[in-house]
């Protein structure tokens, strides 16, 4: 059920909003969420894509293409999974940053 997907995808988006609204990029379709990180153009170099179906959110890591980790969990472990992942999605962002010479 299309509606069913938007809906729970939007509320998991929502919940996370107010924490991660500045540090990551979030792109909705009717299917699944796509966190990225600021500044990152087509093809990313980190991405977070979640999806729901049947009362379970799919949560794939990937970096530079390749599946990194991935998890699923019921609806109501949902926020603190999430939170989780877009840890490791900001992570790689840090962690690939140019570092000024020491």
């Amino acid at each position: 059920m299309p509606t069913a997907h938007a809906n729970a995808n939007a509320s998991l988006l929502e919940s996370a909003l107010g924490a991660w609204e500045s540090s990551v990029v979030s792109t909705t379709s009717m299917n699944d969420v796509l966190f990225t990180n600021p500044g990152d153009g087509y093809p990313f170099t980190a991405e977070l894509r979640v999806s729901w179906a049947d009362g379970v959110f799919e949560f794939q890591l990937s970096r530079g293409g390749l599946l990194v980790t991935a998890d699923r969990c019921f609806v109501e472990n949902s926020e603190p999974v999430l939170s989780a992942f877009l840890h490791q999605l900001v992570a790689e962002a840090r962690t690939s940053e140019p570092r000024p010479p020491a």
